[in-house]
């Protein structure tokens, strides 16, 4: 049973929607996942993303936390993209680069909100944006009994770049003063991006044999120990998938995509903000697991995919899945 309930809060519309698995908190402010709680191994709920203790952080979100992350998600360097040879130049805004967007990434844009059977939909129409802008964006959540799907919808008139993702943070844990370096990360994926010094894609390399194979379950601690984090691009194999552990709570989540990249971020510069349960933002104690297209690849690839031709659309979804915790008891 999928029970939803709309409220008003901050002139803002919020949804929270009930199964017996999870709570999950939805606001029209960047289309965002607020809250999403689920069960330990006891029964108990726990917010498994990084909440601010203040929401008036989410007006400035130096951490893009829980937001629909476009329309042009990830770096691009040279800041100018030519479209239809007519250049479109970008403001940096991180490291010389343009990230996220720039400072009017549609996480900063409030949403029109609108209630479905079992799907939650927010829409935007012609979002500023420093590319020509697409005529709509619409992100809907699909709610299932065990986990829900984001379906971003891109519907544009002139031709231009679009990769859309959510940028939540999550600590499976449910206690963000704890790291996650104990948690077990699965990409299914045999090669990854390398980057340059500005983060920026540089060539593409196999995982095995390399500190950065997670082809299979491995503790993130084996990572960070060897003084490396992760910032990267990876190439998903078909039907590939993301799957995250934390044995202590045992809780699991599974993430499938038919975008062909995840970049897997492990909070490795954290921000001057506060959590809802009172703990400063810290190093490693998040991770987060953006599907998307390659970054910078209207550079790094002959046919950009994340390229939109006049008068097209598409949708590009993201799936979610719980197991653990309380769930093989219900």
């Amino acid at each position: 049973m999928i029970e939803i309930t709309h409220y008003r809060q901050h002139n803002l519309d919020f949804y929270l929607c009930k199964t017996p698995h999870y709570r999950l908190t939805l606001c029209g402010l960047g289309a965002m996942i607020y809250r999403l709680e689920t069960q330990d191994k006891n029964g108990q709920f726990k917010n498994i993303v990084y909440t601010y203790q203040q929401f008036e952080q989410y007006h400035n979100n130096l951490k893009y936390a829980g937001i629909t992350v476009g329309p042009y998600a990830g770096r691009i360097y040279p800041l100018e993209v030519i479209i239809e040879n007519t250049k479109h130049p970008l403001k940096a805004n991180d490291n010389g680069v343009y990230l996220h967007s720039g400072s009017h990434h549609i996480g900063t844009q409030i949403f029109i909100a609108k209630k479905h059977d079992n799907a939650i939909e927010f829409i935007i129409e012609k979002p500023r944006y420093a590319l020509p802008s697409p005529e709509v964006i619409t992100v809907t959540y699909q709610l299932k009994n065990n986990g829900f799907s984001i379906d971003y919808h891109s519907n544009t008139k002139v031709a231009t770049f679009i990769s859309l993702t959510n940028h939540s943070y999550f600590n499976l844990s449910g206690d963000f003063k704890q790291k996650i370096g104990t948690h077990k990360l699965m990409v299914e994926a045999d090669t990854m991006v390398a980057l340059n010094a500005k983060n920026i894609p540089e060539k593409i390399e196999n995982v095995h044999n390399t500190p950065y194979d997670f082809t299979q379950l491995k503790p993130l601690s084996k990572l960070f120990d060897a003084g490396l984090a992760l910032d990267h691009p990876f190439l998903l194999n078909p039907q590939g998938k993301v799957k995250l552990i934390d044995e202590q709570s045992t809780r699991t989540m599974t993430i499938t995509t038919n975008y062909p990249a995840v970049v897997v971020y492990t909070n490795n510069e954290p921000s001057n903000t506060t959590h809802e349960d009172g703990s400063i933002d810290q190093r490693h104690h998040s991770i987060c697991i953006e599907c998307q297209y390659i970054p910078n690849d209207m550079y790094f690839l002959k046919h950009p995919q994340s390229f939109y031709p006049p008068m097209s659309q598409r949708t590009m979804t993201i799936n979610y899945a719980f197991e653990g915790g309380f769930f093989d008891d219900l």
